[in-house]
């Protein structure tokens, strides 16, 4: 697991080390949000503890002790319409920097998308002849509008591996400032969870594969059809050509099938797993401990979004695999024709 997410950040770095600091951003934002979520659900331990009249000592945590500091410092009474107005703008707040953050990663894959068709589209128009001659039909065209927008899948998913870290980290923290134990438990499973998923990783990977190649196969055939539809109807063989087209078309449905359906066995198993898991520290703190609606509340949810960020964790990586190989078309074909690049020894102008 470790080495793929090496791998996908060393190829991250050589196509994308332009947008570094766009993702410094994307990290900084992250952290932001996940603060501002995570504090926003560690106030219901001190809402529900002021709902209960226990307004001497609501909470008992330390991040509600600093909420209580952060009111006091303001000169705001501790009550409970301040504290829910107070949770409410921590939310809006949160809200407002997931847009941004989407905003961002929206404009950047975007502009990676335009530069790099530029680029190719450049590289190959100034290749030599001789290289352009291997060039099969369809190739070039597939390259520039399918490689290209699934290598941005994989700027996509590196900026939402960062998000969704950040996001875990701080919720973690704020979880364990409520239960170390449970939060300790909740970590392990998560990280056997990423674990147990690397055959589906592997799988997608291989499957990916098969699809990028396929693609290139189908769009080749296609246009050489198109190109050679004049024999196609002297030969009247149109019916036979139709049903070999079927079959590739075929094919890829398989192929987008089986990637499609890997990726959504890991989040179903984690939603399953999630409640069970909940379901037993319910009884844990129930039975065991001196049970506190608000910290149990508050630890449940915090227990369901660390699963949940596992799980988009698995889900980013698995997306990443799958756009690798198409990002990797991508970089071999830009230094194909970078080596085959066209010798100008002319030094008089091209008049007409």
């Amino acid at each position: 697991m470790m080495n793929r997410l090496i791998k996908i950040f060393q190829l991250g770095r050589q196509a994308f080390g332009n947008y570094k600091k766009s993702i410094a951003l994307l990290i900084f934002l992250g952290l932001l949000s996940g603060i501002a979520s995570g504090v926003g659900i560690n106030a219901l331990i001190p809402i529900f503890s002021l709902a209960t009249g226990n307004s001497d000592f609501p909470g008992g945590d330390l991040i509600s002790e600093l909420i209580r500091s952060f009111f006091t410092f303001l000169n705001i009474d501790f009550r409970l319409k301040y504290l829910l107005v107070f949770v409410c703008v921590l939310f809006v707040f949160q809200a407002a920097i997931v847009l941004l953050s989407s905003y961002i990663i929206i404009m950047i894959t975007s502009e990676y998308e335009r530069k790099t068709r530029n680029l190719l589209f450049h590289k190959t128009i100034k290749a030599s002849w001789p290289y352009l001659l291997k060039l099969k039909v369809g190739y070039l065209e597939n390259v520039i509008m399918n490689d290209v927008k699934y290598s941005g899948v994989v700027l996509n998913s590196i900026s939402g591996l960062v998000i969704v870290f950040c996001s875990l980290l701080v919720y973690i923290l704020v979880a364990i400032n409520i239960s170390l134990v449970v939060t300790s438990i909740t970590f392990i499973f998560g990280l056997i969870y990423l674990f147990l998923a690397r055959p589906l990783l592997i799988k997608t990977k291989a499957a990916a594969r098969e699809n990028v190649a396929t693609n290139k196969q189908v769009a080749h055939y296609v246009n050489e059809n198109v190109i050679g539809m004049k024999t196609i109807k002297v030969f009247a063989v149109e019916d036979y050509i139709n049903e070999l087209v079927k079959k590739k078309f075929l094919i890829l449905r398989n192929l987008k099938v089986k990637v499609l359906f890997l990726g959504s066995i890991g989040g179903s198993i984690m939603q399953l797993f999630s409640v069970l898991f909940i379901g037993v520290i319910f009884i844990v703190f129930y039975k065991i401990t001196d049970f506190n609606l608000g910290s149990f509340l508050a630890l449940v949810y915090l227990i369901q979004k660390i699963f949940t960020y596992f799980g988009q964790l698995q889900n980013q990586l698995q997306k990443a695999i799958e756009a690798v190989p198409y990002l990797m078309s991508v970089l071999n074909f830009e230094e194909k024709a970078r080596q085959f690049k066209e010798e100008e020894s002319g030094k008089v102008n091209f008049q007409t």
